[in-house]
């Protein structure tokens, strides 16, 4: 997990690194309960950690992207369907749903862009109608053609946390101690 630290720069990148993270936590702008001032010495009444936001299965919107795009996929794969009357349903029944006319101008044109935007991306791909791909989008049109047009829930990166992004190039030369209180290294 940590690395052996073997060079004068990977020693001041690593306090360096340290220092701006005490800062930061100091400041308040980053938002870590344990590490934040105020919890020191008090205990919280609240310690669940809040999630971080999904995608709600019930947003219009993504449901009407997920239709369009298995739309598209279905008719690069040879699906017998009409494809007109199947964005009819749907739009009827998101209407029945959601009445505002915004919201259906929009499920209208999320609609329009998961079906023309992913159907000209894979009109071009060659062997893209694998079995398993088939399989999986058989399903979704069956299930759009019988009325059921439930969201599938989008899943979620992962994050390995706050410094995940930083790679610290490790120096081959090993760590010499006398180097840093050398007179004749300083300029």
């Amino acid at each position: 997990m940590l690395q052996r630290i073997t060079s004068a720069s990977a020693l001041a990148r690593t306090f360096a690194w340290i220092g701006v993270t005490v800062l930061l936590t100091g400041c308040g702008s980053l938002k870590l309960p344990s590490l934040s001032t105020g919890s020191l010495g008090t205990t919280p009444k609240n310690t669940a950690v809040a999630a971080a936001p999904a995608v709600q299965p019930d947003d219009p919107v993504q449901r009407a992207i997920q239709v369009g795009v298995t739309m598209a996929r279905a008719k690069k794969c040879g699906y017998f369907f009409n494809p007109d009357q199947l964005k009819a349903s749907y739009l009827a029944a998101e209407a029945v749903r959601y009445p505002a006319p915004d919201v259906q101008k929009k499920v209208q044109t999320a609609l329009d862009f998961g079906r023309i935007r992913i159907g000209r991306q894979i009109a071009k791909l060659d062997g893209y109608c694998t079995k398993d791909r088939t399989e999986k989008i058989k399903g979704k049109l069956t299930r759009y053609l019988a009325g059921d047009y439930t969201a599938e829930a989008v899943k979620q990166k992962k994050s390995a946390g706050l410094l995940d992004g930083i790679d610290t190039p490790v120096d081959e030369k090993p760590f010499n101690p006398e180097e840093i209180f050398d007179p004749a290294l300083i300029e």
